[in-house]
């Protein structure tokens, strides 16, 4: 499972991350007077990058979980 990690600065709660999840990870909530994607699910994320492709305002990150980015450098 990946770590998906969400810029709350360069979120603007648009929607096409949880649109486009195909595991529903993410989910769009109201804080405030702002809209802005939340990590609702990260046991279901399976690194597919599209919540992280398809934002237009590069505010998602995911990132493999601790110690995986090394694995293949054995």
């Amino acid at each position: 499972m990946g770590e998906v990690r969400i810029d709350l600065n360069a979120c603007v709660g648009d929607g096409i991350c949880a649109e486009k999840c195909p595991m529903g990870v993410l989910e769009i909530v109201t804080a405030g007077r702002k809209k802005q994607a939340q990590v609702a699910h990260p046991d279901q994320c399976i690194e597919c990058h599209t919540c992280e492709l398809e934002c237009p305002y590069s505010a998602i990150t995911v990132f493999p979980p601790l110690g995986e980015e090394f694995a293949d450098m054995k």
